[in-house]
């Protein structure tokens, strides 16, 4: 929990309010200043219920509301997605009124009753706690001598007033704009029906998670996860028109402000995200992209997710089920209270509410076992119509089933990077490879393998008789690509070889150029720190007027600048836009005056002297991605670098760029921009090897100015040091990919490295869905963006 200023009558010289920090608790009490200070009796006042030290009102009513509107408006509390797709499988009429009413039900489901009752708890038994002088000078406060108006006890009632007006502020957009009243209808008997038992299952089985014969310790994530599926329960059963707590809530032992003070700890550790329009949106708009697929020759994971769990059902019908067992009855009670039912089962039709075969052990263990169907806790859900963790209850605590390894003794996952070895036989020699003899078994990554295989296969093939070893081992040096980033997707169509590892980085740059040009065409969007796909996107976009413009003009990359890259670069401004007049006296005497008509379409000579042109010098010498200097301005011009610095200096008037090489420098090995910071600046990522070069990356200095202004941000308490200086942990992530591009708003910053490479796998998890939808295309070794 957060650490609080300590109560305590000894430092305080006026009267102040205090309130016990658990929420819910209505003790409250007026801390008078200790006079004599060298008696210590009641110093620090403590809750007399709880016996835990006070906590100051302004302080703590903060926290409170801060809880109040993370659990409120929590993206979680939007309809769990197992749910989600149940209902639109079994009631595909009534999804959207299904999404507009939980949307609606979200705030008093969550419990916002209890933080209205909560709020006008504190703000009158404060009042209780002030003298009449106290309430007099706090009406009478503008008119009335500073030194006799009590400031704590009127700052203590401004923040009373100013979260009780953030919380009616957030209760107003939710009511205006994330929600359309006008949209709410009532649900249909057998949808209610159908949230009835799935309430009573997420119910179950939070019991059994909060029972002490599985109590475990679980981390802050899964305690998270679990308070979620109690509250989505509340916001249920509001949308069924009930109390937002029932008696099954009430016997997890968890009231409503016991989650309020967790969900102030999911606050601190940054674990809630506040849904937005956009994710409503997306609800509506799920399936547009996959509907688009499905038009393609390909078809889409999900679809092909359906088709399998179509086949299985198909086969199951196809096994004698008499074989597997000779009684198919099962017991059943709804719950503690309840008597046991009888229920006959039928394993030859689909398993569905009326026919619950995944009650029946020998049954789940016949089709999780059976190795044709793969089967997993995720596909025995769908194959059910039952959530994933009613799944993984009844096979793992009803049924005692072990749950299988992810592969066989011969074949295994690497958990860091996600590739998957195999074992090969002992007969394998690579020539380049040094062999363990104490080890029997030798592993070998298995997309690596198969490319070996399929070479020594195909002995007719250049790269065959370029990169194999005596026709039968890959070159040490060669490097496998997966050109999905799929790094288990192994089929040799989705393979590309490089020569070596420096080929290889440089074809899988080219995706990032890919990435950025969509990011910015708006295909891929960016939030909470992950990359998705836009819904919206127009796949027609080829036919857009406004692509041109953005083909024509491509930014250079720093690495492999160059004169005549430039050139063609400048030929492909649009100058006509920038001026109308190309016309410049050239002075030859004081007795000769001609006038030239430029073309800036062509290149810079005497004949052409574009260089006296003011629009025409001002827009390539001030462009960043050209990053002109003086002496380049020359070249360009075929002038010499004292007459540029001339003409930009004496007749143009344009500033040069004194900072590049001196306070600013381009990292050439990336791209990124380092900046010279004062001796004073003691951040601790500052390079100080040279005195001379104190020296940090220019876009982590500018997240800093901005989290240093702003301290009473979250994200600002958890990545700053001091409140001034960034962790050596945290991130700063450029969202365009774009390392010169240090536009705040094109930042974003990670508390870790590990939330920063999870954002950069959200990005190439794209791959395979753009290359399907055929934005991007993968040609000898580069990707390129599909105009």
């Amino acid at each position: 929990m957060k650490v609080y200023t300590p109560v305590s009558r000894k430092n305080i010289g006026e009267d102040r309010v205090a309130i016990c920090p658990n929420f819910g608790c209505e003790y409250m009490t007026r801390v008078k200043p200790l006079k004599l200070r060298f008696l210590g009796f009641g110093k620090q006042p403590k809750c007399k219920k709880h016996r835990i030290p006070l906590v100051y009102v302004d302080e703590g009513i903060v926290d409170f509301v801060d809880a109040a509107l993370a659990c409120l408006f929590d993206k979680a509390g939007l309809p769990p997605r197992e749910l989600f797709k149940s209902i639109k499988k079994q009631f595909p009429d009534e999804i959207n009124s299904f999404i507009e009413g939980w949307i609606y039900c979200i705030t008093i489901g969550r419990g916002i009753s209890i933080i209205s009752r909560y709020m006008d708890t504190v703000s009158n038994v404060y009042l209780k706690q002030l003298t009449k002088k106290q309430i007099k000078a706090l009406k009478i406060s503008k008119n009335i001598k500073p030194n006799l108006v009590n400031k704590a006890i009127k700052d203590g009632m401004d923040e009373i007033a100013i979260q009780y007006e953030r919380i009616l502020k957030h209760l107003r957009v939710h009511s205006e704009i994330l929600n359309d009243q006008q949209k709410l209808q009532s649900l249909s008997k057998g949808l209610r029906k159908f949230l009835e038992e799935w309430q009573k299952n997420a119910l179950k089985h939070n019991e059994i998670m909060n029972s002490t014969e599985i109590k475990r310790d679980m981390t802050l994530l899964e305690i998270k996860t679990n308070y979620d599926q109690i509250l989505n329960v509340g916001t249920c059963r509001c949308l069924l028109g009930f109390k937002f707590e029932s008696k099954e809530q009430k016997e997890t032992g968890l009231t409503a402000f016991d989650r309020f003070s967790a969900y102030h700890d999911f606050y601190i550790e940054g674990l809630t995200t506040k849904f937005t329009k956009s994710d409503i949106s997306a609800l509506y708009s799920e399936n547009v992209l996959i509907n688009k697929l499905n038009n393609s020759p390909e078809e889409c994971s999900d679809n092909m997710n359906e088709d399998k769990i179509s086949v299985i059902k198909n086969k199951l019908k196809k096994i004698d089920w008499s074989k597997v067992s000779n009684c198919w009855q099962v017991r059943f009670r709804k719950n503690q209270y309840s008597n046991y039912k009888i229920i006959e089962l039928d394993p030859n039709k689909e398993c569905s509410q009326c026919n619950p075969l995944y009650k029946h052990k020998k049954w789940v263990k016949r089709v999780y076992y059976d190795t044709r169907f793969d089967m997993t806790d995720e596909k025995l859900a769908e194959l059910c119509n039952i959530t994933k963790l009613t799944a993984n209850y009844w096979r793992r605590y009803k049924h005692g089933i072990i749950g299988k390894e992810k592969w066989g003794k011969g074949r295994w996952i690497d958990n860091r990077s996600g590739r998957i070895y195999v074992r090969i036989s002992d007969d394998y020699n690579h020539p380049e490879l040094k062999k363990n003899p104490s080890r029997k078994k030798t592993y070998r990554l298995e997309h690596i393998f198969i490319m070996e295989q399929y070479l020594a296969n195909h002995p007719e093939l250049d790269i065959s008789r370029k990169y194999l070893i005596k026709g039968k081992y890959l070159k040490i040096e060669c490097e496998v690509h997966h050109i999905n980033f799929d790094p288990q997707d192994n089929k040799i169509e989705n393979l590309w070889i490089y020569e070596n590892k420096k080929a290889h980085s440089i074809g899988e740059k080219s995706i990032r150029k890919v990435f950025s040009e969509l990011i910015m065409l708006g295909c891929i969007l960016f939030s909470n720190g992950k990359y998705s796909l836009n819904q919206n996107f127009d796949l027609n976009f080829h036919s857009d007027p406004a692509l041109k413009e953005f083909k024509n003009f491509q930014p250079i990359s720093y690495q492999n600048i160059n004169l005549n890259d430039i050139k063609e670069v400048i030929k492909k401004i649009k100058w006509y836009e920038i001026s109308n007049d190309w016309k410049v006296i050239k002075r030859f005497n004081q007795f000769k005056n001609i006038i030239i008509d430029l073309n800036p379409y062509k290149d810079c000579s005497e004949e052409n002297p574009l260089y006296m042109h003011k629009h025409w010098f001002s827009r390539i010498y001030n462009d960043p991605n050209l990053n002109l200097s003086d002496s380049k301005m020359g070249k360009i011009c075929k002038i010499s670098n004292d007459k540029a610095r001339y003409w930009r200096e004496k007749i143009h008037q344009i500033e040069g760029k004194k900072e590049w090489g001196k306070d600013k420098l381009i990292d050439k090995s990336d791209g990124r921009i380092w900046i010279r910071v004062p001796k004073s600046y003691s951040n601790p990522v500052v390079n100080k090897k040279d005195t001379h070069r104190r020296i940090m990356l220019e876009h982590r200095y500018i997240m800093e100015k901005h989290l240093s202004a702003h301290p009473e941000w979250g994200i600002s308490k958890r990545t700053l040091e001091k409140g001034k200086y960034l962790k050596s942990d945290s991130e700063v992530h450029h969202i365009n990919l774009n390392y010169q591009d240090n536009r705040l708003e094109n930042l974003w910053v990670f508390e870790a490295n590990d939330e920063h490479q999870e954002a950069r796998r959200s990005l190439y998890k794209l791959v395979e869905k753009l290359m399907k939808l055929e934005l991007i295309k993968f040609e000898n070794g580069f990707y390129r963006l599909n105009y």
